[in-house]
């Protein structure tokens, strides 16, 4: 729906191609040792992509039938309460799941699930259950299954296989039904190089809770000659709508999928060859409004039924923003700075539209992933684990993963036990 594609999808499918190529070749961790004494520039000049944005709104709104929300005030979510020092479920390149103590920077269990090594890049694989002592994990090799694990212990309580001829990049759990989605990709046609790859539907396969039934694999898009590539996917709270975000060497954006009571998939988008939203990479909630990344300094803010509300910009250089989350606590977003570009920490004030650097560019900091935790700490995952002050930046603890790269994290206390 929302075109960015006019003057910056040369930039975006050349980042695309990098990683895919990349994604398909690597299989261990990268360095994050970068040349100290970088800052970023961080600005609010409007760059004259966002004033060519603006001109797209009209399209939106056709094309989703609806209007620009009038009220882009910043909504706080409500308090997220977490015990004070929370552990952390990661898991590993190779399949290894772990649950790392916050407060005492050890391992209380770990659990080797099988599979194959995977790459580096951070997915999507972990969820809390329907069962809240219970962690859903997309286990990924040659024969890919869905591991149901035991919080309290790290004993594997279950496991379903999923079909086959399918590679598989990620699940979500439903918080009303407690199904499971996985997402995936389907080879429709002969490899058109390491540059592109084979062009690929997407497809989503959807478990029942406690992995009682597997229905058959529903395809929601299409190749069309394409390489739908899925970046990761996510529910709504109500589990009306699925977000299935894309990132191929000739793919982007985010498609809006109806989800039935019964777990049947419908794609809202009707376009053959792009997605409904033009973004690139993540996204998140807060509870009131969604955000999307566009890999530039650029941020899509939407309410809950995608009416946008307004586009900032981070004023973040030299950098390929990827992945967005919350703090926790409604008042600020986190932007980790990639290992592979420029690396960095950030948080960004919807409200006031201001950036704050926590961990400057080209310093020992960087991610993938970033997570509020309490005491003013925040976790950086992707392709090691820091503990970094959010007052300082500084990086008050490291465990390498440099030949085993932490590929996803879940913050235990998301579930009981």
């Amino acid at each position: 729906m929302l075109d960015l594609r006019k003057d910056a999808v040369p930039t975006m499918e050349a980042y695309g191609r990098q990683e895919f190529v990349a994604n398909r070749m690597s299989q261990n961790g990268v360095s994050d040792q970068m040349a100290p004494g970088f800052r970023p520039a961080i600005t609010h000049t409007v760059p004259r992509l966002v004033a060519q944005v603006a001109l797209t709104l009209i399209s939106v709104t056709t094309l989703c039938g609806c209007s620009p929300a009038s009220n882009s005030r910043w909504r706080e979510s409500p308090h997220v309460q977490m015990e004070a020092a929370p552990d952390l479920a990661v898991l590993s390149a190779s399949n290894r799941l772990q649950r790392f103590s916050i407060a005492s920077h050890v391992d209380k269990w770990k659990a080797e699930l099988g599979g194959g090594m995977q790459s580096f890049f951070t997915a999507h694989l972990l969820a809390p259950a329907h069962d809240s002592r219970q962690v859903v994990v997309l286990v990924r090799g040659v024969n890919s299954d869905v591991t149901l694990v035991d919080w309290a212990s790290g004993r594997v309580l279950q496991r379903r296989h999923l079909p086959g001829g399918l590679a598989y990049r990620g699940l979500d759990v439903g918080r009303v039904s407690g199904r499971i989605y996985v997402f995936a990709n389907r080879e429709v046609g002969p490899d058109r190089g390491p540059d592109k790859g084979p062009p690929s539907d997407a497809v989503v396969v959807v478990l029942g809770p406690g992995l009682t039934t597997v229905s058959e694999s529903q395809t929601v898009r299409r190749s069309a000659g394409f390489n739908w590539l899925v970046y990761r996917g996510g529910l709504d709270s109500s589990e009306r709508h699925l977000l299935l975000s894309y990132h191929g060497p000739d793919t982007t954006g985010v498609d809006v999928i109806d989800v039935t009571d019964a777990g049947l998939l419908k794609n809202a988008c009707p376009d053959p060859n792009r997605a409904c939203v033009q973004s690139h990479g993540g996204f998140v909630s807060d509870g009131s409004s969604i955000f999307f990344t566009t890999g530039s300094s650029l941020m899509i803010e939407t309410d809950e039924s995608g009416r946008l509300i307004k586009m900032m910009d981070t004023g973040i250089e030299n950098e390929h923003l990827m992945e967005v989350a919350t703090d926790g606590y409604g008042l600020q977003l986190l932007i980790p700075g990639s290992c592979l570009y420029s690396g960095g920490l950030f948080e960004f004030d919807v409200g006031l539209e201001k950036t704050t650097v926590i961990a400057k560019q080209r310093s020992t900091v960087c991610g993938e992933r970033a997570i509020g935790l309490p005491g003013s700490v925040i976790a950086v995952v992707g392709p090691d684990i820091l503990l970094v002050d959010r007052q300082s930046g500084a990086a008050k603890y490291r465990q390498a993963h440099m030949e085993n790269a932490a590929v996803d994290v879940l913050v235990l206390t998301q579930v009981a036990g």
